[in-house]
């Protein structure tokens, strides 16, 4: 079992909680690879909802830096790689997707938030998504989706810090709740959840947008670690 994240199945709903609170969270090689593992397993144990949650002050703090000086260009882009095919299971899930966040929500960790059906930000809570500072396009089209282009490209652009009540006003939160009340909102969102997954997979493929975007979103990110560097760019935005 991962020490790094846990899942727990009761009834038809399934919860996964991020367990690097002295990482913030953030997504390791093994987070990743554990997280595709759990989120497969929804897929065969009749999951109606999933809830995901995470310990500590901190949602996700996105792609954990800690050991980039081992890293080369290649296994960057296979992380990523993994990263983006996480981040499409959990918004093409066949069931809906919940997800808290709290602290700081930043890069790959707000992308995670953002792809999840109801997404719940805590009144102390902030969003950040700096990619495009290392010239890394993830997870753009599905922001898009939820806030509008134009907004959008000025989060990624700027690397714009957004609060709790901005997210909520925009669009990239569902829902804005306090600590103490948490618990109370996710009850009254999983209530409604019990259609069968087969009659959800329809709602939402006829809901969402064409499935071929999949592969575009998969095409951007790869192109735009293409050009070679991103090591070294990832390093530079690390030194600043």
């Amino acid at each position: 079992m991962s020490k790094e994240c846990e899942l727990m199945h009761r009834e038809d709903i399934s919860t996964i909680i991020l367990k690097r609170a002295g990482k913030g969270n953030s997504l390791s090689r093994d987070l990743v690879a554990s997280l595709h593992e759990m989120l497969d397993r929804c897929f065969e144990n009749n999951t109606k909802a999933l809830l995901i949650r995470a310990e500590g002050k901190h949602f996700c703090t996105g792609f954990d830096l800690a050991d980039l000086e081992s890293e080369s260009d290649d296994s960057l882009l296979a992380r990523f790689v993994e990263i983006e095919l996480l981040l499409q299971k959990i918004y093409w899930a066949p069931f809906a997707t919940l997800a808290i966040g709290q602290g700081s929500v930043i890069g790959a960790g707000a992308d995670i938030f953002a792809s999840c059906t109801y997404r719940i930000a805590l009144d102390t809570s902030s969003f950040t998504f700096p990619g495009a500072k290392f010239g890394l396009v993830l997870g753009s089209r599905r922001l898009a989706a939820r806030v509008g282009t134009s907004l959008a490209r000025d989060w990624i652009n700027a690397s714009r810090k957004i609060s709790a009540a901005d997210a909520l006003t925009c669009g990239l939160a569902t829902h804005l709740s306090r600590i103490e009340e948490q618990d109370s909102l996710v009850a009254e969102l999983l209530q409604g959840q019990r259609l069968p997954q087969s009659t959800q997979r329809q709602v939402y493929r006829a809901t969402a947008q064409d499935q071929e975007s999949q592969a575009a979103d998969l095409q951007a990110l790869i192109l735009s670690i293409m050009p070679g560097g991103i090591k070294q760019r990832i390093t530079a935005y690390v030194n600043q």
